[in-house]
């Protein structure tokens, strides 16, 4: 009997898969043509957009590494040759054309017809102040503490806004009720702007709010909209009356305008 057990093991554990065939690598996996991203810089983070706003570097950068690069970046003649290019504008422009030709191993076996040079282009564009994506109001809720913990149907609106709308080159944002009543505001009472703006995100380092009668801290707040443009998210942390008593907070919400 306790053969019998024994070659029984034996056999489902190497007789098993006799006729089991040797799954191969597949050599095309991971092969693909040439490609790139543009991200706009906003402190020392980046964020993949279409649109930046004046007066912020931007970033156009290869995806892997190539043999060779050549930029193109709209009507400017330069040819540039590395595989990321950081540029900072000034002022507005008019919808660019960014052109890659990137050259790589070619790879006929996995591309039909593959020669290994690739062209890509993307469209882009720098704009005013008044015209970046996270102006608006934000509809959702939010959570707080470690672990985060909300209640989805409390919801409230966050509003972000641009104190120097009326200015031609103005551009200080604010964020009120990013914390349910609460209010961005100096000791006269007058609105305070974040940081770092960009098209689609934001830095506030470091600032109070006003909340409940009273003054509280707020620390490394990042405003970002989403992928589809459609929603925004805030994460930072603030502190009430000392800095040991910190409170993660995180809000979503969808763009009402």
């Amino acid at each position: 009997m306790k053969y019998t057990i024994f070659i029984s093991v034996w056999l489902l554990l190497f007789g098993g898969c006799q006729k089991c065939k040797e799954v191969k690598p597949d050599p095309c996996l991971g092969v693909k043509k040439a490609n790139f991203k543009i991200y706009e810089t906003v402190k020392d983070s980046l964020f993949e957009t279409d649109k930046a706003l004046t007066y912020n570097y931007v970033v156009f950068q290869a995806d892997e590494d190539y043999e060779s690069y050549s930029w193109t970046i709209g009507n400017d003649p330069r040819i540039r040759t590395t595989k990321k290019v950081r540029l900072f504008f000034e002022e507005p422009t008019i919808l660019l054309t960014i052109r890659l030709v990137a050259k790589r191993k070619p790879r006929p076996d996995c591309i039909p017809n593959d020669t290994g040079i690739d062209t890509v282009e993307k469209t882009f564009q720098v704009v005013k102040y008044n015209d970046a994506l996270i102006l608006g109001k934000y509809q959702g809720f939010s959570k707080e503490g470690t672990p985060l913990v909300g209640n989805p149907l409390d919801t409230f609106t966050v509003d972000i806004y641009n104190l120097d709308k009326n200015k031609p080159n103005g551009g200080r944002f604010v964020a009120d009720n990013f914390k349910k009543g609460s209010y961005v505001r100096d000791v006269e009472g007058k609105p305070v702007a974040v940081n770092d703006i960009g098209y689609r995100a934001m830095l506030d380092e470091e600032g109070n709010f006003f909340i409940d009668n009273k003054w509280q801290q707020w620390r490394n707040g990042w405003y970002v909209v989403n992928k589809t443009n459609d929603s925004l998210s805030i994460m930072g942390t603030y502190y009430i009356d000392e800095p040991k008593n910190s409170i993660k907070i995180e809000f979503k919400g969808k763009k009402l305008n």
